[in-house]
């Protein structure tokens, strides 16, 4: 009988391949997968913190370290902190001259 660790079946269950890393225990890939997905969660919210205005890296920061879904709740809720011009929205351009 072959013993399946948490970190395997884990995997298994995501569709995900398992795999060994030299050097690495297998408690530690599942650790390593977590810190990987938080960094990732952290991007997005810390994205569109800055199209919102806000600080990204306050936002990456404050998401990386503390919940993933109430950083996103808040930043779902909170306003814009400035409007957005017609040059941000792609929707004018400046003429060109005709001399």
């Amino acid at each position: 009988m072959v013993a399946v660790t948490y970190l395997e079946a884990v995997m298994f269950g995501f569709g995900l391949p398992y795999f060994e890393i030299p050097g690495v225990s297998p408690e530690m890939h599942l650790t390593l997968l977590v810190i990987i997905f938080r960094l990732i969660a952290a991007l997005v919210v810390g994205y569109f913190a800055k199209r919102k205005g806000y600080s990204f890296w306050l936002f990456f920061v404050v998401t990386f370290l503390l919940d993933i879904l109430a950083s996103a709740v808040i930043m779902i809720a909170i306003p814009r902190r400035y409007e957005r011009t017609e040059g941000e929205l792609g929707a004018s351009r400046k003429p060109e001259n005709d001399l």
